[in-house]
């Protein structure tokens, strides 16, 4: 089981590189499902101490690109170490 665990652990880090890339794809869809989701969650839990605005679209599509950019390059990384260790 010893000789699997990198193999495993390359699998699940490997399917990274296509969530990344289904986010880039989708990020205009994204940013505003999770823009619409945070005014629900305003209308339904309003803050007794202060005003909370929900992010903008803007800023969600910003932060979904980085985390899209960070989950292939993530990937990628994981892909060079598992082939380099399993071919040396």
């Amino acid at each position: 089981m010893e000789i699997m665990a990198p193999g495993i652990m390359s699998v699940v880090f490997a399917l990274f590189v296509p969530l990344g890339i289904y986010i880039l794809c989708n990020l205009e869809f994204i940013a505003e499902y999770w823009y619409k989701k945070s005014l629900k969650h305003q209308e339904k839990y309003p803050s007794l101490f202060f005003y909370v605005k929900p992010t903008s679209v803007k800023w969600n599509k910003f932060i979904f690109r980085l985390i899209g950019i960070t989950l292939i390059f993530m990937g990628a990384i994981v892909i060079l170490f598992a082939v380099l260790y399993f071919l040396v």
